[in-house]
């Protein structure tokens, strides 16, 4: 488990980061120091050309019939088409067509709820596809709706690090897989197009296909962070290491779990005693024991609750060059963490090697350095730009990350003040449907309002109909997380990250605007998951609203600025409200909604009555009473004369 992270002392640390030097960020513009507020300039216009709705959807489906056409490609197609312009119903239509080609096609999807998206497809041919369904073990009495007699049993075997198919042999037997079994049974099907999910790319799939098209980006199914129980770390049965004169080095790693204290590199490598000693006994390792370890003999589903871990030889490969690293006095990133009764290990699925040679990637916020990351592969990018049907707002003077809206397991103040924004632009723009997407624990203050939450909804379309759709906050993994998924992605990596936070000025494309977003600027790897984790999750949670296709709005509430997503207008909390200079925008709102109250029992609002109701100075009451005649509806006046006393001023409201 990874610490408790504190933003507020990270960020602070960050302040005082000095910027690196240029050399070591190549093609990027020169460092500005953090800034508060928008610059503007004329560097930062965006010239890109914009395609009409029609036009771009014509430029879909030819360069996936040349790239499948290709008889051995060396690279990977990546579709970077906008959302809504067709790329799914051109590509499931290009996949029908090569069905009748006698081409077999795995659409793999990041979740399983999109399958009605394509069977909701224009065009769709229902001969064609299936549903590859994973293993069930449908109702518990009666196994009705299941797939598989053993669900349980085997998603542990599997979970542990066995490969399905020596659990099916040894537990239901070959002929019940082949004559008896409802999920093997899925192999024997004839459509040729095989809906799947993007963890079939790493994991496996039993069949063989001749193209794989994946829809949004599969990244996080390559992730792989297992943790081992403490007991699970030693296996019941043969030791691989040799045992004549020391401790094994699983039950050295064994001990140290048990004690609770968190430890990873050097520290664990002199833990476990030192590199040398630590390589010696990996030396030992037999290779002719994996099998052994990989599949153990059962004979019951009962006992594959209990297998072994099949973590020892990924244990001794990551442990191998972290002590040869250590050894050769190199400073190295640790993927082998013993802490909290368990030991986890940083690793990542490797592309399955029975994946074919046509690879599609359909994603309008993907990342060409982690798709060839990840895929190992050369990716070569389509692009297309699209003329925008809706509009995209962008409120430009909070970042809103979900450490401002949520903390100590509540919601603060700025969420709140978030929804009275969401309400006050609903109001004055007089939106009939809105809806409202932000981090899940966030979700219950935009109550009244259609809601999601990042993370989720990608690809749907529950939110086509809504008139205007407010994006809330900028989503991403606290740092000590995201590094280690860097560590993951990045697998082949020893070389530690620049783990520096600090800002540079980035634009708001297409505005001349710009703004200092903070950032890994200084670690290509580490900036690149920082883009896929937050921008692209804003993106992909402001198109729900379908902008591209549709007369909607969007409302950015949030200051990172999206490359390849411009915003129509930029504003701030001020601009939007009309409160006066030196007056929070919120608290202006409360002022002018009680000042109503006090025109309405009273026929007159002055300067005792702000004070009364808002307990402020008499310079602060004059100063509401002055501000108030500033917007429409209100009227300034000097009361009438009492004697030959001073005229106070009094204001009222006259409606809009």
């Amino acid at each position: 488990m990874l610490p408790q992270f504190d933003l507020d002392a990270f960020v602070e640390a960050g302040r005082h980061t000095p910027p690196i030097a240029d050399s070591a960020i190549p093609n990027e513009p020169e460092f500005n120091p953090p800034m508060r507020g928008l610059l503007v300039g004329e560097h930062n216009q965006d010239v890109t050309e914009r395609l009409t709705i029609e036009a771009a959807r014509k430029l879909i489906a030819p360069p996936i019939l040349d790239y499948v056409a290709l008889e051995h490609p060396d690279y990977i197609l990546w579709l970077n088409v906008p959302f809504g312009v067709g790329k799914t119903h051109a590509t499931a239509l290009v996949a029908q067509m090569l069905a009748d080609e006698g081409k077999r096609i795995l659409f793999a999807a990041p979740r399983k709820d999109m399958w009605h998206s394509i069977t909701d497809l224009p065009h769709f041919d229902e001969s064609k596809w299936m549903n590859w369904e994973a293993r069930k073990g449908g109702d518990a009495e009666t196994g009705f709706g299941g797939n598989c007699l053993h669900e349980k049993a085997i998603n542990v075997w599997m979970g542990r690090g066995h490969p399905a198919m020596p659990f099916c042999k040894q537990i239901c037997g070959v002929d019940y897989i082949n004559n008896g079994c409802a999920y093997h049974a899925q192999k024997k099907r004839s459509e040729a197009i095989v809906f799947g999910q993007h963890a079939h790319l790493f994991l496996g799939h039993p069949l063989t296909f001749h193209v794989a098209i994946i829809d949004e980006n599969p990244v996080n199914a390559a992730l792989n962070k297992w943790a081992i129980p403490a007991r699970g770390i030693v296996p019941p049965q043969s030791d691989p290491f040799d045992r004549s004169s020391k401790m094994s080095l699983l039950e050295r790693v064994q001990l140290l779990a048990c004690r609770g204290e968190r430890l990873e590199g050097k520290t664990l490598l002199d833990a476990l005693g030192g590199c040398d000693d630590v390589l010696s006994l990996l030396g030992s390792v037999a290779v002719s024991d994996m099998d052994k370890i990989m599949s153990p003999e059962i004979t019951s589903a009962d006992e594959a609750l209990n297998a072994p871990y099949a973590h020892v030889f990924e244990l001794a490969k990551l442990l191998t060059k972290e002590a040869e690293a250590y050894k050769a006095g190199q400073e190295y990133l640790s993927r082998v963490i013993v802490t909290d009764d368990e030991l986890v290990l940083l690793l990542r699925h490797d592309v399955n090697k029975r994946l074919p040679e046509h690879l599609i990637i359909l994603d309008a916020t993907g990342n060409k350095h982690i798709y060839e990351t990840i895929f190992e592969r050369e990716v070569r990018e389509v692009t297309l730009s699209v003329e925008r049907k809706g509009k995209v707002f962008q409120v430009w003077d909070r970042l809103n990350n979900k450490h401002a809206l949520f903390k100590d397991g509540q919601t603060t103040v700025a969420a709140k003040q978030a929804k009275t924004l969401v309400d006050h632009i609903t109001s004055q723009r007089n939106y009939e449907r809105v809806g409202a997407f932000t981090f899940q624990d966030v979700k219950a203050v935009f109550e009244g309002y259609q809601t999601g939450h990042f993370g989720a909804e990608t690809g749907s379309n529950a939110f086509e109909g809504v008139d205007a759709l407010f994006v809330v906050g900028a989503p991403m993994p606290d740092p000590y997380s995201l590094i280690a998924n860097a560590k993951m992605v990045f697998k082949n990596r020893m070389q530690p990250f620049d783990e520096r936070w600090y800002s540079r000025d980035v634009p708001f494309q297409g505005t001349g605007a710009s703004y200092p977003l903070n950032g890994f600027w200084g670690d290509i790897d580490l900036q690149s998951l920082v883009e896929q984790y937050r921008d692209a999750k804003i993106m992909q949670a402001a198109e729900r609203a379908r902008t591209n296709i549709r007369d909607s709005h969007v409302w950015l509430l949030t200051n990172v600025p999206l490359k390849g997503y411009p915003p129509d207008e930029l504003l701030t909390i001020k601009d939007i409200i009309g409160s006066p200079d030196g007056i929070n925008p919120f608290k202006w709102l409360e002022i002018v909604e009680v000042c109503k109250r006090i025109f309405e029992d009273e026929g007159m609002v002055n300067t005792k009555l702000i004070r009364d109701n808002f307990d402020v100075s008499l310079s602060t009451a004059n100063k509401y009473l002055d501000a108030l005649a500033t917007i429409a509806g209100w009227v300034q006046t000097l009361a009438p004369p009492k004697d030959r006393g001073r005229r106070a001023k009094i204001a009222y409201w006259q409606g809009d």
